[in-house]
């Protein structure tokens, strides 16, 4: 029962803030402002004319159109250095540099397999010589997550 009045005091709050919010508008002021409006086609043609050719208005590009491009662009030599190649197409793919940055990426410490191999050396000793390949895993996956 509360919740319903609590809910019914918060929309009767929003609307009448949104009221607030609001500013009225006269007759007078609808006529003045339409008149005053300019179309948004002069907007563009006026920065075409300020900046020619090098004007071009930019659409948001979204992953499937991005991921076609990365598609059609031609393939980079082998000899290429990669992170030299990211450093200069980054702008272009900005979603798949997110992604190569994130999942490409090398560690920079070798600690966490130094610290499979030193569990793996625990778990096997002499007394646990020939346990199954499976066990081994399993024991040093439980090892490393407690």
């Amino acid at each position: 029962m509360r919740s319903g009045m609590r809910k019914a005091r918060v929309k009767e709050l929003l609307s009448a803030l949104g009221a607030d919010a609001r500013p009225e508008i006269t007759e007078e002021d609808s006529e003045t402002s339409a008149t005053t409006k300019r179309p948004r086609n002069d907007n563009k043609s006026a920065m075409l004319t300020l900046f020619g050719g090098e004007y071009r208005a930019e659409e948001p590009v979204t992953p499937q159109m991005e991921l076609s491009h990365d598609r059609d662009e031609k393939r980079v030599a082998p000899r290429l250095d990669p992170l030299d190649w990211w450093r200069v197409n980054e702008t272009k793919h900005e979603r798949s540099t997110q992604l190569a940055r994130s999942y490409l990426c090398a560690p920079a410490t070798s600690v966490p397999s130094e610290r499979v191999f030193s569990a793996a050396g625990l778990i096997l000793n002499r007394l646990r010589s020939r346990p199954h390949p499976d066990h081994v895993d399993q024991l040093i996956f439980l090892n490393k997550n407690n």
